[in-house]
C-alpha cells in the first residue's frame, strides 16, 4: 500500500519535470524527515514501487542529505489547530512545500515557499496547479 508521502513525492517530481522552467534547477525532491532529509533525484522516471522502497529505506536509516542540492523540499506536518502560514525556505532549495493532510473533507492544505530569484510567482502557481492535477488523477502516477 502506498502512503501519502509516496504519492506526494511522485506528484511533485512529475510536476517539476513537466515545467520547462524547472530545467534550470532540476527535478529532485528532498523529503524532510525527523531532523534530516533524503533526496530523490530521478522521481519522474522511477516506478512508484521503487520510490516507496527508497522512502522506507530512508525512514529506517539515518543518512542525512540536507547538503545535497534539490529543487524542492517536501514536508508533511501533522494536523493540529494551528495551520502553517509561514515556513522558512531551506538552504539549497528553490522551493519548499509544506503539506498538512488531515483536514476535514479529505483535503490537504499546502503552503509553498519559494526563492523569488530562482522561481517566479507565475511559475510557482503553474507548478502548484500541475501538482494538484497529478494528485487528483493518481492513476497517472503509476505510468
Amino acid at each position: 500500500m502506498f502512503a501519502l508521502d509516496d504519492v506526494l513525492l511522485r506528484a511533485a517530481g512529475r510536476a517539476l519535470a513537466e515545467m520547462p522552467e524547472a530545467a534550470r534547477f532540476g527535478a529532485s525532491v528532498a523529503l524532510e524527515l525527523a531532523g534530516r532529509q533524503t533526496v530523490f533525484a530521478a522521481i519522474p522516471e522511477m516506478p512508484l514501487t521503487s520510490l516507496r522502497a527508497m522512502r522506507l529505506a530512508a525512514l529506517a536509516g539515518s543518512h542525512d542529505e540536507t547538503e545535497t542540492p534539490a529543487s524542492l523540499s517536501l514536508r508533511l506536518v501533522p494536523a493540529s489547530d494551528i495551520r502553517p502560514v509561514m515556513t522558512p525556505l531551506l538552504p539549497g532549495r528553490a522551493m519548499r512545500l509544506t503539506v498538512s493532510p488531515d483536514t476535514p473533507g479529505d483535503h490537504a492544505e499546502c503552503l509553498l515557499t519559494l526563492d523569488a530569484a530562482s522561481v517566479d510567482e507565475a511559475t510557482a502557481a503553474t507548478w502548484l496547479a500541475t501538482l494538484k492535477s497529478a494528485i487528483e488523477q493518481p492513476l497517472r502516477l503509476f505510468v
